[in-house]
């Protein structure tokens, strides 16, 4: 099962249980009102999840003959996966570092950040380039998402209650009770959507659009150092989008890490870690 199914299959079963939370709680008016929550909300992930993390970060698009020549390798890697060429864009992020969003071949869009064309090679560029291609091939865009705008609704949810709860409005001293104990929930369902052998089928993948799988290891290893170094400030939705998992290791931040671990990814690649 791909992870397109996957989302849409764990979207049917939570709208399931709103359903039948709607029933017991309300009755038939209570299952009217799940029902529309239901659809108004599948709705919004579906259509929203793609112009959603597109306005989050600021960008802008990488045309005509780039210093990089990052359009002619797209083009040409394109071609090679037998693909239209995604829009590219350019983003303000402090560590290099690259992500994909879209909801089909055709409605596909790369965003690399202005430290990943500073710091890389353009071999290594290419590399980065081969790997979002692999994503955008194997349907996983859509899934990842979707399930982006799903974790921000599932965060959101849980912080509102436990303001309510413990009356964050009133005592100075914040506690996220509820939001930690549903983090775990929400993990299962991050794995269960997003498994960690989706990052091993697109390395993959991506390797057949390369001279040599070293140079994709190389860059996932570098990328991996410079989000220790550096950790992204980026919304914890997102997590799961870069490379490499930008967030730090330690904290809440585990329970948002899908990402398997680069040792893991690099030794599947080349046989062997370390380099």
């Amino acid at each position: 099962m791909n992870q397109s199914k996957r989302i849409f299959l764990v979207l049917s079963i939570l709208s399931l249980v709103l359903l039948l939370i709607g029933q017991k709680l309300g009755g038939r008016q209570g299952l009217l009102f799940a029902f529309l929550i239901s659809i108004a909300a599948n709705t919004l992930i579906y259509y929203y999840a793609d112009i959603r993390i597109l306005n989050m970060f600021k960008n802008k698009p990488i045309e005509g003959n780039d210093p990089w020549d990052i359009n002619l390798m797209l083009r040409e890697l394109s071609h090679t996966a037998k693909l239209p060429v995604p829009k590219i864009y350019s983003t303000k992020l402090e560590s290099p570092t690259a992500i994909t969003i879209g909801k089909s071949w055709t409605q596909s869009s790369i965003l690399v950040s202005e430290k990943l064309l500073e710091k890389l090679s353009k071999d290594e560029l290419k590399a980065v380039l081969a790997l979002e291609l692999a994503k955008i091939k194997r349907h996983d865009t859509l899934a990842m998402g979707m399930l982006s705008i799903f974790t921000s609704f599932w965060l959101q949810i849980s912080q509102t209650l436990d303001s309510i709860i413990f009356m964050h409005w009133i005592f100075k001293k914040r506690i996220y009770a509820f939001t930690y104990v549903s983090l775990p929930i929400l993990k299962v369902i991050l794995y269960i959507t997003i498994h960690p052998s989706t990052y091993y089928a697109s390395d993959k993948f991506a390797v057949e659009l390369l001279p040599n799988p070293k140079l994709l290891a190389e860059v996932i290893w570098k990328l991996e150092s410079y989000a220790s170094t550096i950790p992204l400030k980026v919304p914890l939705d997102t997590a799961h989008l870069f490379i490499v998992n930008p967030l730090p290791k330690d904290g809440v931040y585990k329970w948002l890490r899908i990402q398997p671990e680069y040792s893991l990814r690099i030794q599947r690649l080349v046989g062997h870690f370390p380099i």
